[in-house]
């Protein structure tokens, strides 16, 4: 009886210790990408307020604080912004670094849809808004999911296992091609998957 109490005891401390590593490696940078996602959609939405066939200082300006939300450094954002064609390039790679983190068979498609559309749409005017789209739906994807894990977490709590949050998460986060900022480049994914 003793034994089976000790081991009891074992399970348990390792269940607090898994729930506390949950807290503090997945559900806070979880919360935490929700509202970083929400300074990036409102600027974001300075950039399309602003933009125009040239390439302005305000639309530089703003287009750095966007690569810099994305995770880029500022003094390297801001060079990387200084023409449109770098900015799409380095907004690009950080988008699909960031798709290509998420786990699995979904998040793959996605990442692979997200490509193919970059590549058909090349360097056309159509590219800046493609990747503003992408971005868009990506940090509306992290409201989602943080808004789902503080759901959750009381649920979660009862059953004594946090980190199953994480896996209902993946059984329901649905695409991120379902954004209806995604919705006008549903054709051109397509497209994209009979030419590759």
């Amino acid at each position: 009886m003793n034994a089976t109490l000790s081991t009891t005891e074992r399970i348990d401390a390792c269940k607090v210790a898994l729930n506390d590593n949950f807290i503090r490696n997945t559900y806070q940078p979880v919360l935490n990408a929700a509202g970083s996602a929400s300074e990036l959609e409102a600027k974001i939405q300075a950039l399309r307020d602003i933009y125009s066939e040239a390439w302005s200082i305000d639309t530089r300006t703003q287009a750095a604080s966007i690569l810099e939300a994305l995770g880029i450094a500022t003094t390297s954002a801001k060079l990387l912004a200084a023409s449109q064609k770098q900015f799409l390039t380095v907004a690009m790679d950080r988008l699909l670094t960031v798709l290509a983190a998420r786990r699995g068979p979904q998040a793959d498609r996605d990442w692979t849809r997200a490509q193919q559309t970059s590549l058909i749409l090349g360097n056309t005017p159509e590219e800046i808004e493609f990747v503003l789209d992408l971005a868009q739906a990506n940090a509306s994807m992290d409201q989602r999911r943080a808004e789902y894990y503080e759901y959750a977490l009381p649920l979660a709590q009862q059953s004594g296992d946090l980190t199953r949050i994480d896996r209902e998460w993946k059984k329901v986060q649905g695409s991120l091609w379902a954004d209806p900022f995604l919705q006008r480049w549903t054709k051109k994914a397509s497209c994209a998957k009979t030419e590759i």
